[in-house]
């Protein structure tokens, strides 16, 4: 039961907020060097999520995501270019947690 809630945790975040970023050609935005920067750090951001071993990691991973310093800079470009960004994100991470009963050590 645990692997298929970490399973749909990392499902939900693999289509709402690292394939659309990561789909997107750069070749149509207007600040190509930005938006590639923007998908590295969403790239290297996915793999973090893909590794680790429990829903309850997954969860914790999430919002050191969204409070990571580093991670502003790159929303504001994913804001601007109306693609999804993890703070977007959040309730609906929240309300799926909660209907799987997942929770972390933060927040």
């Amino acid at each position: 039961m645990a692997d298929d809630a970490r399973a749909e945790l990392l499902a939900f975040l693999d289509e709402h907020a690292f394939a659309p970023v990561l789909n997107t050609p750069p070749d149509r935005v207007d600040r190509r060097e930005e938006f590639e920067d923007a998908q590295c750090h969403t790239d290297r951001a996915r793999r973090r999520f893909h590794a680790c071993k429990s829903a309850a990691a997954v969860y914790d991973r999430f919002w050191s995501e969204v409070h990571d310093g580093t991670a502003r800079w790159v929303d504001r470009e994913l804001d601007r270019l109306g693609l999804p960004t993890l703070r977007r994100l959040q309730s609906a991470f929240d309300e799926l947690c909660a209907r799987l009963s997942v929770a972390g050590s933060c927040r």
